[in-house]
């Protein structure tokens, strides 16, 4: 007779199940925006666009790398956060990373807005936020 020690997770109600829920739909609208963003990759990549920085085989060097590191994480961070696992999470957060780094260091190269850090900082400042409100109610219930 063996014993074995298993944890029982209480089940989610009320304001949990709902707080739950809106963090799911969160990462679930991030998905989306870079789903969107690795298509405007792989636009980019084909040479949709007109222009010298617009197709794979015209583009510099620095360029080719970036381009050819993100039309693969990015629909990888969006299938990840999608699902909602914790996989999707470390992806999103080097697809961020990468960007971000290009922005401010390479902005002469790559050609991304500005803006896009932005929109990095306050994504990840939400996820925080939920993590923070998740924990607590997680730890009342």
């Amino acid at each position: 007779m063996s014993m074995e020690l298993t944890a029982v997770e209480k089940p989610k109600v009320g304001f949990s199940k709902w707080a739950h829920k809106l963090f799911s739909f969160y990462l679930r609208l991030l998905a989306a925006v870079f789903f969107a963003a690795s298509v405007y990759a792989w636009l980019r990549v084909i040479g949709y666009w007109e222009g010298e920085t617009n197709r794979f085989d015209t583009m510099p060097v620095l360029l080719k790398i970036f381009s050819a590191i993100m039309v693969v994480v990015l629909p990888v961070a969006s299938v990840g956060l999608w699902t909602t696992l914790s996989w999707g999470r470390v992806m999103w957060i080097l697809a961020v990373s990468l960007q971000t780094i290009a922005v401010l260091q390479l902005n002469h190269t790559i050609g991304l807005p500005f803006e896009v850090v932005f929109f990095h900082a306050g994504s990840i400042g939400i996820y925080l936020g939920f993590q923070i409100v998740l924990y607590i109610i997680d730890k009342k219930v």
